[in-house]
This record gives C-alpha cells, sequence and structure tokens, in this order.
C-alpha cells in the first residue's frame, strides 16, 4: 500500500512539472505569432521602400526614421544602449541622449540601404524568452544569393504594444555593439556622458542626417 501512495505521489509530481514546463511556451503562443507579423510588417515595409531602388541619402534617412517610430522604440532602445549609464544619468541627459541616438542610428543605416534585394524573405525557426523576460525570435533570412541568421528581440513599449527591441545579424548585436562602444568613451571619460554626446554630434555631423522628418 504504502508503495501505492508513493508511487501515485511520483505521478502526481511529474504531473505538476509536466504542467509548470509547457504551459508557459502554451501561454505565449499568441505572442509569438504577433511578434512574426511585426518582423513581416518591418521587411515588407523595407522592401516597399528600399527594394531594388537607389534613393537619395535624405530620403533614406526619413524612410529609415518613420521605421524607428514605428517599428521600434526609442525610449526602450535608449536605455538598453546606454545600460548602467541611463539611471545614472539625470532626466535632462536621458531627454538629450534619446534624440542623438536616432540621429546616429539613421546616419549610420543610411549608408547600408541603397537597392535592398526584392527577394528578402524571412524563415523563423525557433522562439524562447530571454532571461529578462523578452521574446527572442530565431530567424533566416533569404534571399537568391544568401542565407544570413538573423535573432529579434521583441519587447514591450510604454503602453504594452510590441516593438523590436534590437536586431542581431549572424550573432552580432546591434544595440548590444552600441552599448561596448558608447561605454568605451563614456569610461574614457571618466563615466561622463557629456563626451560621448559630443562624439555623437561630431559623427552625426558627418553623416548630413541629423533632425530629418
Amino acid at each position: 500500500m504504502m508503495s501505492f501512495f508513493r508511487t501515485l505521489s511520483a505521478l502526481l509530481v511529474a504531473a505538476l512539472l509536466a504542467v509548470t514546463l509547457f504551459a508557459a511556451p502554451a501561454a505565449r503562443a499568441d505572442e509569438v505569432a504577433d511578434a512574426q507579423t511585426l518582423v513581416n510588417h518591418l521587411m515588407s515595409d523595407a522592401i516597399a521602400t528600399f527594394g531594388g531602388k537607389s534613393l537619395p541619402m535624405a530620403e533614406r534617412g526619413r524612410q529609415l526614421r518613420r521605421m524607428i517610430g514605428q517599428y521600434a522604440d526609442v525610449d526602450l532602445a535608449a536605455k538598453d544602449i546606454l545600460g548602467r549609464y541611463w539611471d545614472k544619468a539625470s532626466p535632462a541627459q536621458q531627454a538629450e541622449f534619446k534624440p542623438l541616438v536616432v540621429d546616429y542610428a539613421v546616419g549610420s543605416w543610411s549608408r547600408q540601404l541603397s537597392d535592398l534585394p526584392t527577394d528578402q524573405r524571412v524563415e523563423f525557426t525557433t522562439s524562447e524568452t530571454t532571461p529578462s523576460g523578452r521574446l527572442l525570435l530565431h530567424s533566416l533570412m533569404h534571399n537568391s544569393n544568401d542565407v544570413t541568421p538573423v535573432d529579434w528581440i521583441i519587447g514591450h513599449a510604454a503602453d504594452g504594444h510590441l516593438v523590436i527591441a534590437d536586431v542581431a545579424i549572424s550573432g552580432v548585436s546591434i544595440v548590444h555593439t552600441m552599448h561596448a562602444d558608447f561605454s568605451t568613451i563614456i569610461r574614457a571619460n571618466g563615466g561622463q556622458l557629456p563626451p560621448l554626446f559630443d562624439a555623437l554630434r561630431t559623427k552625426i555631423a558627418s553623416y548630413g542626417t541629423a533632425g530629418q522628418n
């Protein structure tokens, strides 16, 4: 009889573990689908805007700025890029940094978006939850010449809607790369943010895409 109860207890524990392990992915299924839809909308927008075209630099900048506003979240990105320095920044410095990082991104990426292949397509492979609770979509980016692994980090804006928080291409994260580069400048200047802002303004001026609407 005791053996029966031990067996029953073991089965109950196993059942509870199974529920715990498999309930979370099922609960996130809708969010995964919504996140994939968000990425697909971005890709369709990018191909329609840049595919097979060589737009003037100013127009590329305007379109990129629109896409950042539509598919990403500047507040979230700014916090992630500055990392621990975000909490050390004053409210005025936080407000100053946000448009600078957008101008920097637009200037950097505008030069890389000429004649985007029109046959780009995304194949989603797996998904998981990051330690910070964000959704990570693994994918392969296909075109007629290449297949590239691309990971998409999906977060939530302040109002709860899904946004693309980061993209890693062949394992290289855009946000992590900016964070590393910016942190190096901050550390070299005694942990002060103004030298970083000055460096960003100098770089943005060389791109000539600041403040385009």
